[in-house]
C-alpha cells in the first residue's frame, strides 16, 4: 500500500513539473509581415475617406480618397503619407509619418436654379494641409489594424499652425 501510494505522489509530481515547465517555453512567434492594407482613414492632414496602404519592411506609403456630389455640394479630399516604422512588434507599432492632404469644396447653400447661385459657383475653396507626427497601429484582430496619430499641422496653406489627430481601420493582408 505504501509503495502504490508513493508512486502516485511521484506521477503526481512529474505531471505538475512537466505542465509547468511547458507553460515557462516562449512564443516566438513574430508579426506577420502584412504589406497591403484597405480601409477607412480620416485625418486633417492624412485625407479622409477610402485608404490604401502599402508596407515594405520599414518604410510605408498611405493614399487617401474621398469624393462626394449632389446638386448643392462638391467635395473632394485626396491625401499622400509617408510612414516610417521605428519600432513593430507582433501586435502594436510606433511609426513616425509625414503627410499632405488636398482638400477642394464647392457650396451652393441656394441651389442652382436661385439667383445667387452664379456667385456661390464661382467660389471655390481649395486648401492644402500637411503634417508630421507619430502614430500607434494596434493590430485588434488576426487582420483588423487600427491606427492612432497625432502631431502637428500647417493648415489653409501655411496660414493656421496647430495640432492634429488623425485615424484609420484596415483589413491587412
Amino acid at each position: 500500500m505504501k509503495l502504490i501510494k508513493l508512486l502516485l505522489a511521484i506521477s503526481f509530481l512529474v505531471a505538475i513539473t512537466k505542465t509547468t515547465f511547458a507553460q515557462d517555453t516562449t512564443n516566438t512567434q513574430s508579426k506577420k509581415p502584412y504589406k497591403h492594407y484597405i480601409g477607412i482613414a480620416a485625418g486633417h492632414t492624412t485625407g479622409n475617406g477610402i485608404s490604401y496602404r502599402y508596407n515594405q519592411s520599414r518604410w510605408g506609403a498611405q493614399t487617401t480618397f474621398y469624393t462626394m456630389r449632389n446638386h448643392n455640394d462638391k467635395k473632394l479630399s485626396f491625401g499622400m503619407t509617408i510612414i516610417y516604422k521605428m519600432i513593430d512588434r507582433r501586435k502594436t507599432g510606433l511609426f513616425m509619418y509625414a503627410s499632405n492632404r488636398y482638400q477642394n469644396y464647392k457650396f451652393d447653400p441656394f441651389g442652382k436654379n436661385s439667383n445667387y447661385s452664379s456667385y456661390y459657383n464661382n467660389k471655390h475653396s481649395g486648401e492644402w494641409n500637411q503634417g508630421v507626427g507619430i502614430g500607434i497601429e494596434i493590430l485588434a484582430l488576426e487582420s483588423i489594424s487600427m491606427n492612432f496619430m497625432g502631431g502637428f499641422a500647417t493648415y489653409e496653406d501655411f496660414d493656421n499652425i496647430n495640432m492634429t489627430g488623425e485615424l484609420g481601420i484596415y483589413y491587412t493582408f
